[in-house]
Formats: C-alpha cells, structure tokens, sequence
C-alpha cells in the first residue's frame, strides 16, 4: 500500500498478503442461508417428483393396454382349465 495513498486491492488480498487470514485464501461469498436452505429443498423436491414419475406415472393409454392384456390372459387361462373353478367347488 503507498504512504498516505488508499490500497485498491481487495480487502481479502491485502490481508492473505500480510498472513492475517488462516487458510491464506480470498474470502467466501456471502450467501443467504435462508434461501439457499430453501433453494436445496425445492432441488430435492424436483428430484423426488422425477423419481415418482418415473416409477409410477403411465398415461392412460398404457393403463388401459395392459389392462387389456390381463384381460386376455385371463381368459386364456380360464379356458384352459379341465373343468370350471364354480363346478369343482360343488
């Protein structure tokens, strides 16, 4: 710094130059922990949104194709029985 003159350098420089800062490095942003708290929550809420669509969201379309399909298998099934469930149970 001149005699007399104002340093242009940052305040974190001046004082890493002189050792006065611990981890001899320039200072973290200041941030705000309330909206950063609420910017993590509302990432992990859009992650677990992504995750239930992902497991459990079908269009109605699918629904109603694999709906079909049981359907079909069920009839399959019971057609191939040797006699009816009703008239083994009598």
């Amino acid at each position: 710094m001149a005699r007399g003159g104002v340093c242009h350098a940052p305040l974190s420089s001046r004082l890493a130059s002189h050792g006065a800062l611990p981890y001899g490095g320039a200072m973290g942003t200041v941030i705000n922990l309330r909206q950063a708290r609420k910017r993590k929550a509302r990432a992990d809420k859009a992650a677990n949104a992504a995750a239930n669509r992902a497991l459990h969201g079908r269009t109605k379309a699918e629904r109603s194709a694999q709906a079909a399909q049981e359907e079909r298998q069920n009839a399959v099934l019971r057609g191939a029985f040797r006699e009816s469930p009703q008239e083994k149970d009598q």
